[in-house]
């Protein structure tokens, strides 16, 4: 693909993200997205919440309205948690696999790009120990 129009985008990066989650090992059903369900895992399990924000976008091509090309921006927000007790060491092992998807080889999803990620510590969050990933995404729309 050449191009992404923002639904497909969003849904290509969220595809990305539940594959590698599940390839990490961790249960599909325990991915919830923020505009899905607020039914939350029990305390004892591992859980995310994943929320996929679109940002600006920039027109990259010299050319008029048709044929135009844009470099658009977003960004995907992970919140990772683990139960509370032996939630830090979990915390790690699963911010390193949720890293990996992003920063491994994403050639197979042409022109969308996971150029910078962050990992923010929040710690102690009600029943589970909670680390947020920022993932910041470019991808290629062509008019």
């Amino acid at each position: 693909m050449s191009s992404y129009t923002i639904a497909e985008a969003c849904d290509a990066v969220l595809s990305h993200y539940t594959n590698g989650w599940v390839t990490a090992g961790y249960d599909v059903k325990n991915i919830l997205f923020d505009d899905v369900s607020d039914d939350l895992p029990g305390a004892d399990q591992i859980w995310s919440r994943a929320t996929y924000k679109l940002g600006g976008a920039r027109k990259s091509s010299l050319s008029g309205f048709s044929g135009a090309k844009y470099s658009r921006s977003a960004t995907l927000i992970a919140q990772l948690f683990t139960p509370n007790n032996d939630g830090a060491q979990k915390s790690n092992i699963l911010a390193q696999a949720m890293l990996d998807v992003f920063e491994g080889d994403n050639t197979d999803l042409g022109p969308l790009h996971f150029n910078e990620s962050k990992l923010v510590t929040i710690g102690n969050d009600a029943n589970w120990y909670q680390v947020n990933l920022v993932i910041n995404v470019n991808f290629s729309q062509n008019k």
